[in-house]
């Protein structure tokens, strides 16, 4: 059986945090190199830069958003580890407009959905209850 450290931020749970965030940065690289170039983008969606830069201007602030007005306010473990996972989801998300949309910018979406993704590290996790 696994006992809690009584420090507050610490434990089995504040782990489940650091697994999930470490899973996610993880499956970036995996899927950049086995779907790289497995799918072709439309060339109507390469002809709209207006979506493109929508997207992912979109996607910045709503990922920044989340981790620093909602996260940073989030007191209790399950507050932050639903807003974590939503916002982890939203920054993995430049990754696949990159593979399946926009193939011609994947490194600069891949490489933004690092960033973003390593924004949310869990070092927020040792004042969480």
């Amino acid at each position: 059986m696994i006992h809690a450290d009584k420090r507050r931020g610490t434990g089995p749970k504040v782990i489940v945090l650091w697994v999930i965030w470490a899973s996610i940065f993880s499956a970036l690289f995996f899927y950049r190199s086995f779907l790289e170039g497995s799918f072709e983008g439309s060339g109507m969606l390469a002809e709209n830069p207006s979506l493109l830069w929508g997207l992912y201007g979109g996607t910045l602030v709503i990922a920044f958003s989340l981790r620093f007005f909602l996260l940073t306010r989030a007191r209790k473990l399950q507050q932050a580890l639903t807003l974590m996972i939503i916002g982890l989801a939203v920054s993995e998300s430049l990754t696949f407009y990159g593979l399946f949309l926009f193939p011609e910018y994947l490194d600069l979406m891949f490489y933004t959905s690092v960033v973003l993704v390593f924004v949310y590290i869990p070092t927020y996790a040792s004042r969480l209850k």
